[in-house]
């Protein structure tokens, strides 16, 4: 194919034309976006100040007005400063706390674990024992989230009793009580409810156990090995363990 002189020329100014046309477009875009940017950083300036510490503040209120609304007759006990009780045998040291009324840390002093320090169980912000009552007409709340009173310990021949009370204006009143035995690693927990058929649906008590198994031993397999969760209902009894899964459920009542 061949082109003569003017066909040749015109290549070259329309290329010439493209490359010019490319480059003012490219000149103005860049001077479009830093136009923008200076604008929308003029327009960000200029606008009030979020309040972290206020939108914060304003949560935790609209959260508290929540609690008290759910809380109904015990409203009272929402508030409150956590107090800590210690028991303590030749095999355990429990910190029992008014929060909830119930242990808030457990150490076992004949062993120790990777630290070098007492084993501890249920040491964890996630563990907790807690159930669910009825607080007013259609209000429901979680016993964990009340501060109970009490939290004396009263012994008797080396046993250890922790009891813990909730009352409501209305009478309704709940008894947390743990007995603690020398020589035995078991801990009895009685729970008390006078009111079970206004404060429980059904006169059902649902317990929640929350439990975060930490590391106790170096050996992750040995561990496994040796941690159990055991139950016994009306005689039966069943066992599980991190290496087994339990599928057969307990008879129920």
């Amino acid at each position: 194919m061949n082109f003569d002189r003017n066909t040749i020329i015109g290549f070259v100014v329309l290329a010439v034309l493209f490359v010019g046309y490319f480059f003012y477009t490219t000149k103005e875009q860049q001077a479009y976006q830093r136009e923008k940017a200076r604008l929308d950083s003029i327009q960000l300036a200029s606008q009030p100040k979020r309040d972290t510490l206020a939108q914060r503040r304003d949560s935790l209120a609209a959260d508290s007005v929540a609690r008290v609304s759910t809380a109904g007759g015990f409203g009272n006990a929402l508030a409150g400063t956590e107090q800590v009780t210690q028991v303590a045998t030749n095999l355990l040291k429990i910190t029992f706390s008014n929060k909830g009324g119930q242990p808030k840390k457990v150490e076992l002093l004949g062993f120790k674990g990777p630290d070098s320090t007492n084993v501890k169980l249920a040491s964890t912000d996630f563990d907790k024992i807690t159930y669910t009552i009825n607080t007013a007409a259609n209000k429901t709340a979680d016993i964990s989230s009340f501060y109970f009173s009490g939290g004396q310990v009263t012994n008797t021949n080396g046993v250890q009793t922790v009891t813990y009370q909730l009352q409501s204006p209305e009478g309704a009143t709940i008894v947390h009580q743990f007995v603690v035995k020398p020589d035995q690693y078991m801990v009895d927990f009685n729970v008390t409810i006078n009111g079970v058929p206004q404060l429980l649906t059904g006169n059902t008590l649902n317990l929640t156990w929350q439990y975060k198994a930490v590391q106790a031993q170096k050996d992750l397999a040995y561990e496994k090995q040796q941690s159990h969760i055991a139950y016994r209902e009306d005689g039966d009894y069943e066992d599980a363990s991190a290496m087994r899964v339990v599928t057969k459920p307990l008879k129920s009542r």
